[in-house]
């Protein structure tokens, strides 16, 4: 009798998010007769945790990693002094080395807290792994916390439009056996960054559960009014998403003719960048924030298009799952829109600017065949990406 073999997944947390939803597709999707596999999450929270199949040995909280993203007084009152002091050190540092840059851009403050909070941690599992996998961005931890024969890193975004230290990063990255890119372009354009890195990265696209979508959309449903064309959006409300603009986007659209509303799902430090420009451009009737919701599929399946408006992405899960649904999905020309959908065929790709933006959408919204189409389309694609775990059991193999 084969012994199973053993595989460690790192994370944050299972809150609602692409990330979350992607490694809830993973766990979904392994087979567990022929792997064992650990889950350690800094933080045991979220609406995703209630998912994690039986099978998965969720490993025990560690109270160190749980008050890594917490606030330093929180920290301090809980006797958290190690990340107190990483903290400080990751401020000092990000201070240091963004004021010799033009921009003032905080992607890199978290690296920085990673990298020193990391050396006061614990050790995460006393077991070796055929395979540790790094699954959000808590490398650190991976590479020193866990004992495997092999280690590979997820990259979920498109790092050539943020802004990192690329002297520590690589240090970081070059650690892991494979580094793992959700896309072709979001692969591409890491390795134009660190072209010595090459050789180990490679392509596994998001995983994600069919059944599980399908039967969370019919759980309820939600009052769309049937008299306006109801847009959708769901993400973080952070500037990679660009919620900020959606009152001054709709606003055209609607001087345009399209009788429309538009509705957000999400929550984030931007909220009330979004209500603000709402007040500004007079959307109150138009803009409406849902806010955080433990099933969005229902607002998928009853909204009558999707519309993903970011800056960058590495892969949308959200515009993944309403394809899924079978929707309509509009999404903006960032750098990695061609390797998210294929244009005028599953989906429809619009300019980024403002103007561009919402005459294309208007566009969009005028041409019924179109919509249909894109909607028809859908059901011909496999949006699962089950089989790329063949390239994940391959590592192992």
């Amino acid at each position: 009798m084969n012994m199973k073999k053993k595989i460690i997944i790192v994370s944050h947390n299972m809150e609602l998010g692409g990330v979350e939803k992607s490694l809830l597709g993973l766990l979904q999707s392994f087979d567990y007769d022929k792997y064992d596999v650990d889950l350690f999450l800094f933080s045991h929270s979220g609406e995703l945790m209630k998912f994690i199949p039986k099978q998965v040995n969720l490993l025990p909280e560690i109270k160190y990693y749980s008050f890594i993203n917490k606030d330093l007084l929180v920290c301090l009152k809980n006797f958290q002094f190690g990340i107190a002091i990483s903290k400080l050190l990751a401020h000092i540092k990000y201070k240091v080395f963004f004021s010799k840059m033009k921009f003032d851009i905080n992607d890199a403050l978290l690296n920085y807290l990673y990298f020193y909070s990391n050396k006061f941690a614990p050790t995460i599992s006393n077991k070796e792994y055929e395979l540790a996998i790094s699954f959000s961005d808590v490398h650190y931890a991976t590479i020193d916390k866990v004992k495997a024969k092999k280690k590979i890193c997820w990259i979920h975004t498109d790092y050539s439009v943020t802004h990192q230290d690329k002297k520590l990063c690589f240090n970081m990255w070059d650690n892991f056996d494979y580094i793992s890119a959700v896309s072709v372009d979001c692969k591409k354009n890491f390795e134009q960054l660190y072209p010595s890195l090459k050789k180990k990265v490679i392509v596994i696209e998001n995983i994600l559960s069919t059944e599980y979508i399908e039967n969370e959309s019919k759980k309820f449903k939600p009052e769309f009014y049937n008299n306006y064309i109801n847009f959708l959006s769901i993400g973080r409300f952070s500037i990679p998403k660009n919620f900020k603009n959606v009152p001054i986007l709709l606003k055209k659209i609607r001087k345009l003719g399209i009788n429309a509303r538009w509705y957000l799902i999400g929550f984030g430090e931007q909220e009330n960048n979004i209500h603000e420009e709402i007040l500004k451009n007079g959307m109150e009737d138009y803009v409406i924030i849902i806010g955080k919701q433990d099933n969005p599929y229902p607002f998928i399946q009853a909204c009558d298009v999707y519309i993903q408006p970011s800056i960058y992405e590495g892969k949308s899960v959200a515009v993944r799952e309403a394809q899924m649904l079978g929707k309509p999905v509009i999404i903006t020309n960032y750098p990695t829109a061609q390797t998210q959908l294929t244009d005028r065929y599953d989906g429809i790709i619009v300019p980024m600017d403002i103007e561009g933006c919402a005459n294309g959408i208007a566009s969009a919204l005028n041409n019924k065949e179109l919509l249909n189409t894109v909607a028809q389309n859908t059901k011909k694609v496999d949006y699962t990406n089950k089989s790329e775990l063949k390239k994940l059991y391959a590592l192992i193999d």
